[in-house]
């Protein structure tokens, strides 16, 4: 296992539906967020690559499973780890939890990619430095 990140986040009126329960693409931007957070702590910004050289971290796979209905009000804790870093891939589990209920689970498999030189419209993955691989690989 690699790189742990931890947010506590309460459910806001918003993030709900009209039966007040978390509408499900919720749980897909709490992932993002927790993902650019938990690599803004490792000194990797999305905003600071794509800077400095175009590099940014498109998703190319993702998975929820939602558990239990989370409501307004809740005080939730989304955690995301880094469970797998490819030649290319590197993938991170996430699970979303009230106190001791698992609200919902999933993974998203990223990639380091530059736009195309040939065609901005496409972005092509690049390998992953080893230094990098060490790096969010440390628990």
């Amino acid at each position: 296992m690699g790189f742990k990140y931890r947010h506590r986040m309460r459910i806001e009126w918003g993030d709900t539906d009209p039966a007040r329960i978390v509408y499900y693409p919720h749980f897909f931007r709490w992932f993002d967020t927790a993902c650019h957070r938990m690599f803004e702590e490792l000194g990797l910004s999305q905003s600071a690559m794509a800077a400095s050289g175009g590099t940014v971290m498109p998703i190319v796979e993702a998975h929820g499973a939602f558990r239990r209905p989370g409501y307004p009000g809740d005080w939730i804790e989304v955690r995301a780890d880094i469970v797998e870093v490819g030649r290319k891939v590197i993938k991170i589990e996430y699970r979303v939890w009230r106190d001791e209920l698992l609200l919902a689970e999933g993974y998203e498999k990223r990639v380091l990619a530059l736009h195309d030189p040939d065609d901005p419209q496409r972005m092509r993955a690049q390998e992953i430095p080893d230094a990098l691989r060490e790096r969010i690989m440390a628990p």
